[in-house]
């Protein structure tokens, strides 16, 4: 054989092995999920996601600044709310029942006769003066109840009635540990919401005049997560800084807080 054609036999080899490593590389990336995005252009809808959940029949349904987006795999389809605004939180309650907190306008998601999703509001149970609460930024729907939380109000749904807790500052945040709802409270601090109202808790009051970033459960202490002030302990009725070097740390690179959630 020429010398010429051994020369292009072993570059063809070359690219061919290359190309079959490559494939064999794509399919068998152990350990390494498959990550695909997808554009605004692609799923037609607004810019920004706010919650996302996955429904008991594996449909992806996100809060979307045009509405409620479902995602079944193949299909992207929005349903807007009955007031055209941002859909802010979904959660999944039981039974697998969807909730949808949007501005102004909160309510469940069922399927029709023709098995389409339908979107039925709660809000029209609400006396004219209490429709005005902004956007509803968490919901946390347990065994008897459904808690819709804005920074207005809390709106407690139960045996088809509301219970309405307004705050005469605002609340800042909510986090649902351990089966409890906490909430910080401008003018107040932490408090949990106990017997139907909301208890300052010993010490809370020193969350006042900064942000509480998350709480997460410690075992059967609570971790508070402040945005400049380190970490805290809920234990035994009480309320302790807790110096670690980690505190230390995040007091330093606050930035980084605005990724930890609790929901």
């Amino acid at each position: 054989m020429a010398t010429s054609q051994i020369s292009r036999l072993g570059i063809l080899l070359f690219f061919l092995i290359g190309l079959s490593a490559q494939s064999i590389a794509q399919s068998t990336a152990l350990g390494i999920p498959q990550v695909i995005s997808f554009s605004k252009e692609e799923y037609n809808a607004g810019t920004q996601n706010w919650s996302v959940i996955q429904d008991d029949n594996g449909m992806m349904v996100f809060g979307n600044n045009k509405g409620v987006l479902f995602f079944d795999g193949t299909r992207w389809e929005v349903l807007p709310m009955p007031n055209r605004t941002i859909v802010r939180s979904v959660a999944k309650g039981l039974g697998g029942r969807i909730f949808v907190g949007g501005q102004d306008e909160f309510g469940w998601l069922a399927k029709n006769k023709q098995a389409q999703v339908e979107y039925h509001t709660l809000t029209d149970q609400l006396a004219p003066e209490d429709r005005n609460f902004e956007d509803v930024w968490k919901i946390f729907p347990t065994e008897e109840r459904v808690f819709f939380c804005t920074q207005r109000a809390l709106f407690v749904y139960e045996n088809d009635t509301f219970l309405i807790t307004k705050s005469p500052q605002r609340f800042q945040n909510f986090f649902f540990v351990n089966d409890q709802l906490y909430a910080q409270e401008r003018g107040r601090g932490l408090v949990r919401w106990e017997d139907s109202r909301f208890v300052l808790l010993p010490g809370g009051e020193q969350f006042d005049d900064f942000r509480i970033a998350s709480i997460l459960p410690l075992g059967e202490e609570l971790l508070i997560i402040s945005d400049f002030s380190g970490l805290y302990r809920f234990s035994k009725n009480k309320i302790t800084h807790w110096q670690t070097e980690v505190s230390s740390f995040l007091q330093k690179k606050s930035s980084l807080l605005c990724v930890v959630t609790a929901q």
